[in-house]
């Protein structure tokens, strides 16, 4: 089992090679959040303690929704529980590894977001993020390329910080390292080769 060491924030992603959405409409804050484990996975997608961090962090400051199941058959979980919400990395056919899972974050203690297969598909196209608004959506977490990175959209600023440090503090208590960083130091960092 890989151990997490290292937690990353990125707020100025703009390369392509982490297959994020990077242009969103206005009102719309991102951020990456990349990590290092040991030993390094052989596999693609979320090491069990990042996403249980990321899990926690997520339902510290939002209902999580997100969906399970095979095609048409699926369900809609929402939780605010945080081991509800860690099955969201790895939920059946919704594959965070190949890109098919949305997570979808709404305020606490409100009524979920009534949401349906086709707004899975929206939260892949950041130019229709106003419908997911609209429901009561106040924020999405992507997988990136093999699932190995997560961004995170928030409609708001004052959201996305209320996240980051909710993270920043569960790497804290899990005595994980958590550091904000520039893209370019991310690459080093991660040692990522450019397409």
């Amino acid at each position: 089992m890989a151990h997490a060491l290292e937690v990353f924030v990125c707020l100025d992603q703009e390369d392509s090679r982490w297959e994020l959405p990077v242009a969103t409409m206005a009102g719309v804050f991102r951020c990456m959040v990349a990590w290092r484990v040991v030993p390094s996975p052989l596999d693609a997608g979320v090491p069990e303690d990042v996403s249980r961090l990321m899990a926690r962090a997520l339902v510290s400051h939002a209902l999580v929704t997100f969906p399970n199941g095979r095609g048409n058959k699926f369900t809609l979980i929402h939780t605010d529980q945080a081991e509800e919400a860690q099955r969201a990395f790895n939920a059946e056919y919704f594959d965070w590894t190949q890109r098919g899972q949305a997570i979808f974050l709404s305020p606490l203690k409100s009524s979920p977001p009534v949401l349906l297969k086709r707004h899975v598909d929206i939260a892949f196209k950041p130019e229709k993020f106003v419908e997911l608004a609209e429901l009561g959506v106040k924020g999405l977490t992507l997988p990136g390329v093999d699932g190995d990175v997560a961004g995170i959209y928030t409609f708001g600023d004052a959201f996305r910080n209320e996240v980051i440090n909710a993270l920043r503090h569960e790497c804290e208590r899990a005595a994980v390292g958590f550091r904000k960083v520039t893209e370019k130091d991310l690459i080093h960092e991660l040692g990522a080769v450019s397409n």
